[in-house]
């Protein structure tokens, strides 16, 4: 999914799940209702929940033309096993010679728009592979990323960001995942199943999010609303809407929609934010505080939070700080072979070659997936080579 930015100062949080896009742990404790979604103030009068969201089509995103099925159909054998067709699926779809998919953030497609346009995001991508996974028979589901927020950086602001792929059940107990990814996601480690309501309630997110950046607050209370009745349960639905609620100056229906977040997620940073923001927008200094020292302590135990410190350090060429940052995220999480890498990139612009090379030996050590272990690899090889020359 896409994600939203997330500045270090108090700023107004959107988090579209995250594509971008974040849960902290995507609770999914019951009692949050979508009766419980404030009316929304326009000039013509208040509108409420049941009336948006029947202003909204339902869409069927995984529905596909039988022209595109017969497309991937032609290149599948008759005898092959699960695996191999959940494999080849992704290969066609992937591949230059074929359908030759782009991941596009900001592309909240159909799974027929999908293969149209032969781009989208990772939501875009799901419904296109489940679909078609499912009509040839397999056991497809969706997942969504249940690990701690990770932190992406974009111009200079930390995101969340909130990601969604394909799993397809085989017969002997094991799975295949199918994901379109951007680079920083090699720091994606497990997930969960969702349904197919809740894919389609963080299609609809997208949505709400990119009418919201137009400053189409009606369409997106829409979307928003239609989202929140497909899930009630999503934690994030209920950031977003309250932060909706904060630009349309409805600050009780905010205030009541951000509390809706926390009770599913007591750590849900877009909620934490956004109080923050809705207080100091009230001048009440107290409870500011109280949110702020909240995402002080959040901040200060995320590992990813300091890694973007260190990127953010980096593109300011500030290498001193950026090995202060890296560190404590190493500390925090000392498995993570991406910390390294960078440890190692650091050390490097500081002239200390030895400890760039301990610190990319560690990210060796800690690499759990294989195109990340040859890029590793290969500059292992590279700063062997420069040391080398370096000696006298």
């Amino acid at each position: 999914m896409k994600p939203q930015g997330l500045s270090n100062a108090i700023t107004p949080t959107l988090l579209a799940i995250a594509l971008s896009l974040v849960l902290s742990s995507c609770s999914r404790q019951q009692g949050i209702s979508a009766k419980q979604l404030p009316d929304f103030a326009t000039n013509n009068g208040p509108l409420s929940a049941e009336q948006a969201k029947l202003q909204i089509d339902d869409n069927e995103f995984r529905a596909l033309s039988d022209e595109t099925l017969a497309y991937f159909k032609k290149y599948l054998l008759d005898n092959m096993h699960p695996r191999q067709i959940a494999i080849q699926l992704r290969n066609l779809i992937h591949s230059p010679a074929f359908v030759n998919f782009e991941y596009a953030e900001d592309k909240t497609y159909s799974a027929q728009q999908a293969y149209d346009k032969a781009q989208g995001n990772c939501i875009a991508y799901s419904h296109l592979y489940i679909s078609l996974a499912r009509q040839l028979g397999l056991k497809a589901h969706y997942q969504l990323i249940d690990s701690d927020p990770t932190l992406v950086l974009r111009d200079k602001k930390i995101s969340l960001f909130i990601h969604v792929n394909a799993v397809v059940q085989l017969n002997n107990g094991h799975s295949f995942t199918a994901d379109t990814v951007p680079e920083q996601q090699h720091l994606i480690k497990r997930g969960q199943m969702i349904s197919d309501n809740s894919a389609d309630a963080l299609h609809y997110n997208n949505l709400a999010i990119d009418a919201m950046f137009k400053d189409d607050y009606l369409t997106s209370y829409r979307y928003l609303a239609k989202a929140i009745n497909l899930d009630s349960q999503l934690s994030l639905l209920w950031s977003n809407i309250g932060a909706l609620f904060r630009k349309n100056q409805q600050l009780p229906a905010a205030e009541l929609s951000l509390h809706n977040a926390l009770a599913l997620d007591p750590q849900a940073y877009p909620a934490l934010n956004n109080l923050a923001v809705l207080y100091q927008q009230q001048n009440n200094s107290v409870k500011t505080q109280y949110y702020l020292n909240k995402i002080k302590v959040y901040r200060a135990s995320n590992p990813y939070h300091h890694y973007n410190l260190a990127l953010l350090a980096i593109s300011d060429e500030d290498y001193p700080q950026a090995l202060k940052a890296i560190k404590k995220a190493i500390r925090l999480k000392s498995d993570e072979a991406e910390f390294y890498y960078q440890q190692s990139l650091i050390y490097q612009q500081l002239q200390q070659l030895v400890q760039s090379r301990e610190a990319l030996m560690q990210a060796i050590v800690n690499s759990q997936e294989k195109k990340r272990l040859r890029a590793f690899q290969k500059q292992l090889r590279f700063l062997n080579q420069k040391m080398t020359l370096q000696k006298p």
